[in-house]
């Protein structure tokens, strides 16, 4: 859970803008990490020939993977979505490419429903195969009251099991992004259920400041958006998990 951190108003284009610095280099990082690592990761080679563009001769465990993902889907479009969750095999294609987005969460100030923001995370990104319609997207549907598009909704469920099921069968990728540095965590939303969300961790803290000044920073911009703070202590006392598992290892104290 986010902290609340005391911050005056003055103080927060400084601190949003070193945040923002701060966040914008380990983006880069990720996504340079990610385009490296994304062949170990296409859909094809997990689903086989039950996606289009896919080859029945790739994907070890293709037929279990894709009953569990028609599975799942079937559950969680029925339930988060209030949609029929049918699917055939093939699948409609799904594009290799990895991109990142920000993780965001709805966050009510006070206790009027109608003051309900997107808050996003300077440390934490979605990791998703390449694809126009977000969480961001369905945050803001239920937001504004609106039915989530069935289209785009089916699609994005769809990307994110099977990038759910990539990365649970790859233990090894898995492994290379926490000795990097971004361990990925499954995530869900209320705004979809129990579709899994995969989410790479810079293995830092953020802050919010009070609800007033949020609301002040919202007025001002005119967006009902925010963004965490990336908490400096935390940088500040940021240690190096290798030496510490040497130590570990090694017996020293």
């Amino acid at each position: 859970m986010t902290q609340v951190k005391e911050i005056d108003l003055q103080q927060m284009p400084p601190l949003r803008e070193m945040s923002q610095k701060m966040s914008s280099y380990l983006q880069e990082r990720l996504i340079s990490h990610l385009s490296a690592l994304a062949p170990l990761l296409a859909p094809e080679r997990i689903l086989g020939g039950h996606v289009e563009g896919g080859s029945k001769e790739r994907g070890r465990g293709a037929d279990e993977s894709y009953a569990l993902l028609e599975s799942r889907f079937s559950e969680i479009f029925r339930e988060a979505f209030g949609l029929p969750g049918h699917l055939r095999s093939p699948l409609p294609a799904i594009k290799p490419r990895l991109r990142i987005y920000p993780w965001e969460y709805h966050y009510q100030l006070g206790a009027d429903p109608s003051q309900t923001i997107i808050v996003s995370s300077p440390i934490r990104w979605v990791i998703a195969y390449d694809y126009p319609y977000t969480l961001h997207d369905l945050l803001r549907a239920r937001m504004a009251g609106e039915k989530p598009q069935a289209t785009e909704s089916k699609q994005l469920a769809i990307n994110s099991l099977a990038f759910w099921l990539a990365l649970d069968r790859n233990e090894g990728v898995k492994g290379i992004l926490e000795d990097l540095r971004f361990p990925v965590t499954v995530e869900t939303s209320p705004v979809s259920g129990e579709l899994p969300f995969m989410v790479a961790n810079a293995g830092l803290e953020s802050v919010r400041p009070q609800d007033d000044v949020i609301k002040m920073v919202t007025q001002l911009s005119g967006k009902p958006v925010f963004e965490e703070l990336i908490d400096q202590d935390v940088v500040r006392q940021m240690r190096d998990p290798l030496a510490e598992k040497l130590m570990k290892v090694g017996g020293i104290r």
